[in-house]
């Protein structure tokens, strides 16, 4: 995949942000992403890092970087948000350079209420079937 990529966005009461990110930054579909995941709820870092690993994406780092390591944004990752307002995480990405909320239709802008906990940074790799 390369360009800009397919801005995907979750029902406003759903909780599988995780699952559209990873189909953002892998190019497939959310119902694809889902099966990779295996579920429609909210996701752990380790159902990411597995379900991208499927879905032919492969972590650059060992590990999630934490906020304050993070000098700048890498052109592919998944980060792990804070809202404000919110008891829960949330998922965000970076797509080809490109900022992707997938609660907002338009992809939005990172906002005053959101706080960076964590990302990863992948590559696309060829998936093996």
């Amino acid at each position: 995949m390369s360009g800009v990529a397919t801005h995907i966005t979750q029902a406003k009461t759903s909780h599988y942000c995780g699952q559209a990110c990873l189909a953002m930054m892998a190019g497939c579909t959310l119902k694809e992403a889902m099966v990779a995941v295996g579920h429609r709820r909210a996701t752990t870092q380790d159902e990411i890092v597995r379900a991208a690993k499927k879905l032919g994406l492969r972590p650059l780092t060992s590990g999630w970087k934490v906020a304050r390591e993070i000098e700048s944004f890498p052109p592919l990752a998944i980060m792990k948000m804070r809202r404000k307002y919110r008891k829960r995480g949330h998922w965000c990405c970076y797509v080809d350079g490109v900022y992707h909320d997938p609660a907002l239709p338009e992809g939005g802008k990172m906002g005053s209420n959101d706080q960076l906990v964590c990302l990863m940074e992948f590559e696309r790799v060829a998936v093996v079937k």
